[in-house]
């Protein structure tokens, strides 16, 4: 099954774990970071996040997300 996730209803932090994975690029365009996140399985998230975030690539993370399953 695939699903789609909206970036922005993707959370990011270092505290509870839900979807484990570690930082594989922080970027700061402007407004927001941007951030791609690779899961155990091998999956890519991408990540939007308020300006004050900023993990380094490496930095092992969890994920939590949102999302409309129909």
């Amino acid at each position: 099954m695939a699903i789609s996730i909206r970036q922005h209803e993707i959370g990011i932090a270092n505290g509870q774990v839900r979807v484990p994975g570690s930082v594989v690029r922080n970027a700061f365009p402007g407004s927001a970071r941007d951030y791609i996140v690779e899961i155990k399985d091998g999956g890519r998230l991408r990540i939007t996040a308020q300006p004050a975030s900023d993990f380094a690539s490496g930095t092992p993370v969890c994920s939590r997300c949102r999302a409309l399953l129909s």
